[in-house]
């Protein structure tokens, strides 16, 4: 007899049951009934486009390289689609988002000194092609290294006007 728990030599991981009601408590009186059910036991459906899916939904939140892999490996095992397309399309998203992102944080490891107009160009430019809903932040980190640069630049300017101003005092 199974009483209020499903056996624990099951086969399947799927956590879907289902029974024939029965009445747990056991009559006082009259007659006892008997009543046989049959657990049926569902095989999860495995299901590549919605996997890939939920994948694509966590790198569009995370925007990091390892989610971004993990997705777009899911979505390139699916067969040619419409929504296979679809998420193709929001991994190049992320992917701009990515390289952006990198192309920053590569700005951020360089001296300010080193920093050029060029460099702070050519991340502009891969800025612009980030869906506009997610540069602002990248936008705010340029525009710290623009101002550093900024900064650095006139003093060094700054710098260079007191040291000749210096040498023409000794002439």
């Amino acid at each position: 007899i199974l009483t209020r728990q499903i056996p624990s030599k099951t086969t399947s991981k799927d956590a879907t049951k289902e029974f024939d009601k029965w009445n747990e408590q056991v009559p006082t009186r009259g007659n006892v009934e008997t009543k046989t059910f049959t657990a049926i036991y569902k095989e999860k459906v495995f299901n590549p486009a919605n996997v890939a899916t939920t994948l694509v939904e966590t790198a569009e939140n995370s925007k990091t390289e390892a989610d971004y892999k993990a997705a777009k490996t899911a979505v390139e095992a699916l067969t040619n689609s419409d929504g296979k397309t679809d998420l193709q399309k929001r991994l190049e998203e992320v992917k701009k988002y990515i390289d952006a992102n990198n192309a920053v944080e590569a700005l951020k490891e360089k001296s300010i000194a080193e920093v050029t107009e060029g460099d702070i160009n050519a991340v502009q430019e891969l800025i612009n092609k980030v869906k506009e809903d997610w540069r602002q932040n990248l936008i705010d980190d340029l525009n710290i290294i623009r101002t550093d640069k900024k900064a650095n630049d006139q003093l060094t300017e700054a710098k260079s006007l007191v040291a000749k101003a210096e040498e023409d005092k000794t002439k």
